[in-house]
């Protein structure tokens, strides 16, 4: 990834995009599940408004592709695996990793069609991301300057939020939401550039000034100041890292948007693996969970507070500039992504 920061515009409210120019679902990584949730056996989802279809291959490798058979549309979730191959339930056309037909019963020629679409999938630390598409325009992130491999990951959790994909997005950039929903005091104006051109990132230094149960327990054992720095990559995945006195917060935020307009919000929390001999996996296991209850508390607390926003270009104001430009960021990196 390009270390080259990019200050970004700010542009107006002027001409901001309809709702409808927006991506359904932006050509970025997703949440699919944890490792273990994968075997040679079928697995069904439901992603990008679309039936797909997961398992592992002959070398253990997820494999996801369209899940409705490109002869008869039949459900090739339901199918087998054998030999690295998917078989359709229906009439037994089978299907390599790349997604195309490998061969038909009783015939030697495959049609040009008999083929599905497949999608990009990587894991790591335990989990299995999914690309909207064949090929990924951008790595699959991580922190800046670290390892991941130095990581161990917690348990996922997962909310709905009653809101679009981009206005979730848009809270990384909203200098006011800070204050009022979060109780976060800044002490200096956020900085907001852009690392790559697949990312827009808000770093802000503030008091933790909050009376819930979360913050009087940052004030105590963290620190009661916090340095926080959002990255949104590809429009729907929230890289987050709160860097406290005592303490580092690290977790991931990925949003998919579902076909009742609502966005499922998939969470996981990272923590330094531990190098203490013999207890360091009990050590990883207690400070991950006490992340992840303290990450998941914060967030279903705002998703509580905020309800179902809603895009409203015509009612933007001055203070709601770096959301403006966010909108508009979001926008061009979508119609730049379709071109590529």
């Amino acid at each position: 990834m390009s270390s080259k920061t990019d200050k970004p515009k700010t542009p107006g409210r002027k001409d901001l995009p309809k709702p409808d120019e927006f991506p359904a679902y932006p050509a970025s990584w997703y949440w699919l599940g944890t490792r273990k949730e994968f075997s040679a056996k079928p697995k069904s989802l439901r992603l990008f408004g679309r039936d797909l279809v997961a398992y592992r291959d002959e070398q253990n490798s997820v494999v996801v592709m369209d899940a409705r058979c490109s002869h008869m549309g039949a459900d090739l979730s339901q199918g087998t695996v054998k030999g690295g191959r998917l078989k359709c339930p229906f009439h037994g056309w089978e299907y390599g990793s790349d997604g195309h037909c490998v061969s038909i019963p009783h015939k030697t020629d495959i049609p040009k069609f008999a083929r599905q679409r497949t999608y990009a999938v990587e894991e790591r630390n335990g989990c299995v991301y999914i690309f909207n598409g064949a090929k990924p325009l951008f790595p699959m992130p991580f922190f800046y300057d670290q390892d991941p491999g130095e990581f161990v990951t917690g348990r996922p959790f997962s909310l709905n939020a009653k809101s679009t994909w981009y206005m979730i997005s848009a809270h990384a950039f909203d200098v006011q939401h800070f204050e009022t929903v979060h109780d976060r005091k800044l002490l200096a104006p956020p900085v907001i550039d852009c690392p790559t051109p697949f990312a827009r990132r808000c770093t802000h230094h503030s008091e933790v000034a909050g009376d819930t149960i979360f913050d009087r327990l940052l004030r105590v054992f963290a620190s009661p100041t916090v340095t926080v720095q959002l990255t949104i990559w590809g429009n729907n995945f929230c890289m987050v890292e709160g860097k406290f006195r005592r303490v580092t917060s690290r977790f991931f935020l990925l949003m998919s948007p579902l076909d009742d307009g609502t966005t499922q919000v998939h969470g996981t929390v990272f923590k330094r693996r531990s190098k203490v001999p013999v207890l360091g996996p009990l050590i990883d296991k207690i400070g991950l969970e006490v992340r992840r209850w303290f990450t998941a508390g914060y967030l279903n607390d705002e998703n509580v507070k905020l309800g179902s926003p809603e895009y409203r270009p015509a009612t933007m104001i001055e203070q709601d500039k770096e959301v403006v430009a966010y909108f508009h960021w979001a926008l061009t990196l979508s119609r730049h992504a379709k071109a590529l």
